[in-house]
């Protein structure tokens, strides 16, 4: 089987999705390892995953991420909140990347997959000798996240007739001493015919000297069994203690090529995990993906970032379908007392301007307002905190706007990453947003599937669900307002950052309104428009002016 070892350096020429490219066509290559310092040539990378994973082959990498000065000096919550990594998880994972965080991690992943294949389920079978190393295992897991399959009644049935009654019962299996060879490949046949297993892990260290026989049988029949069942899930080794191997145990290492062997129990779950998430994100995603990136545009084509004001960035996200309240823009106090009468009480008054993109620091905002009196006083109010806040900052003037009560807090963004593009986000909202970071990321052009999983991934998630007997929330009205955010991304080039910050989500059936919203825009370059507007004109046959 042949291997390569290339370095793309500044990527000047060649780029990495070159040579990923050349990898899918190679036949005999079942796995590749990228250390990835920087994304180039974003969709020529994202064609090349794809066509590596749709030849059967898995795509493993160890990416660097972005500095937290970077994403701290983002205008939108949205850029602070991801980072290059989880911008690469969201696009190159759904392309079919699994990414791991160090190289020993993704070199245990390189060598799982080209042995044992890509994850066939998420419940995992394992099998130990002992109560500690049962115990042990199954925090390894739960540190992870991994899934432990729940095992059926015949299952347990067939380990308590193979183990004896005194054997405990449960995932992972505990056989309490080094059993018979014929009584492990039972336990084996048990674990294979159990429709949740995906994947069988056993717990087995190799002898760094010979004499234990009952062990090095067992090997030997984990590795016949492996090799003669041919209808099973996949099976992998770790160790209980990384050691370094003896000759000895490299000779009996040498007789289960064919099988993964992980150095200790946390990598093993840790980069499994990786895989299944990837495998998940990429079924999810399906064959649609290569329809939904939209590249970053050059910064010659695109002026400079414009913020636009909150009665914009409503405007805005309304014409894509995502509700706001009842609300006008007043120049001035007694407008905005005009306003709220029109609108009706109670009320909130919100200070206006562009450069004033988050308020609550600013003391901008004002709630619970009753009558025209206390709207006055507080446009007041408002001026004078914004005058301390940022001496010489005028106000544009003031969003008066119904005060929504009931339902729950979330958050949905929008961030264009320079390496990987547009990105979503979704999660807790309010005030504490950057504090908590209860967020989850997804690609421009995400679909339903894809969206429900962003949901899935966050503690918000199980607010929309009911938590502790609440309420359920409108959880297709949040998948709606993700996948109208992520139309966008893919869509529209010029907008470059959105929060909705809070995104009020009501019980099932009555939708969700976004309270707050900023929107960042890049207008196209004027000179670039001129141009491209000459060149279609010519091309067309019109004779261009000038």
């Amino acid at each position: 089987m042949p291997s390569y070892l290339v370095s793309c350096g500044n990527q000047v020429g060649l780029t990495a999705g070159d040579y990923l490219h050349y990898m899918a066509g190679e036949s005999q290559v079942r796995a590749v390892l990228l250390y990835l310092e920087q994304v180039v040539g974003l969709d020529g990378f994202l064609d090349a995953a794809r066509a590596v994973t749709a030849a059967g082959k898995a795509v493993i990498a160890v990416k660097i991420g972005g500095s937290d000065a970077g994403r701290a000096a983002a205008l939108a919550h949205t850029g602070a909140l991801a980072g290059t990594i989880e911008a690469f998880d969201a696009v190159a994972g759904a392309a079919g990347v699994a990414r791991m965080d160090c190289i020993e991690d993704a070199i245990e992943g390189l060598e799982y997959t080209v042995r044992a294949g890509r994850p066939a389920g998420d419940g995992i079978a394992v099998m130990t000798n002992s109560g500690a190393m049962k115990s042990l295992v199954s925090e390894s897991a739960a540190r992870a996240g991994v899934t432990l399959a729940q095992f059926a009644d015949a299952t347990q049935a067939r380990l308590t007739a193979a183990l004896g009654p005194d054997a405990p019962p449960g995932n992972p299996v505990d056989t309490k001493l080094t059993i018979r060879t014929e009584t492990y490949t039972a336990c084996l046949d048990a674990l294979a015919d159990d429709p949740a297993v995906g994947l069988i892990l056993l717990a087995e260290e190799l002898p760094q000297v010979p004499g234990i026989e009952r062990k090095e049988a067992n090997l030997r029949g984990i590795g016949g069994w492996t090799q003669a069942r041919t209808n099973r899930p996949p099976v992998a080794l770790f160790t209980p203690v990384n050691v370094s191997p003896s000759a000895h145990a490299q000779s009996l290492r040498a007789g289960l090529l064919h099988l993964p062997y992980f150095a200790e129990p946390d990598r093993a779950f840790r980069v499994i995990r990786r895989l299944q998430e990837q495998a998940a994100r990429t079924a999810r995603a399906g064959d649609a993906i290569g329809a939904a990136e939209r590249s970053t545009p050059m910064d010659g084509d695109m002026g400079a970032a414009e913020t636009l004001s909150e009665a914009e960035s409503k405007k805005f996200l309304a014409r894509i379908g995502i509700a706001t309240p009842r609300e006008a823009v007043a120049a001035d106090a007694e407008a905005a007392a005009r306003a709220a009468r029109d609108i009706g009480f109670p009320v909130v008054v919100k200070g206006l301007s562009t450069a004033l993109p988050h308020k609550t620091e600013a003391g901008a905002i004002a709630l619970d307002l009753g009558d025209e009196n206390a709207v006055r006083a507080a446009c007041a109010r408002i001026t004078a905190n914004v005058a301390t806040y940022r001496p010489g900052l005028a106000l544009d003037g003031f969003l008066v706007a119904e005060q929504v009560v009931g339902g729950a807090e979330m958050a949905l963004g929008l961030s264009v990453d320079p390496e990987m593009g547009p990105v979503v986000m979704f999660g807790s909202g309010g005030i504490l947003l950057e504090l908590y970071k209860d967020v989850a990321f997804g690609r421009g052009g995400l679909n339903r599937d894809e969206a429900a999983a962003m949901i899935d991934a966050t503690r918000a998630g199980r607010l929309i669900d009911g938590w502790r007997g609440g309420p359920v929330l409108d959880r297709e009205a949040v998948i709606d307002a993700i996948v109208s955010l992520g139309r966008l991304a893919a869509e529209d080039p010029s907008v470059e950052a959105v929060d909705v910050n809070p995104l009020l989500v009501w019980p099932r059936g009555k939708g969700v309104l976004a309270l707050d919203a900023l929107v960042v825009r890049r207008a196209r370059n004027p000179a670039v428009s001129a141009a491209a507007s000459r060149e279609t004109r010519s091309v067309a046959g019109v004779k261009p002016e000038g």
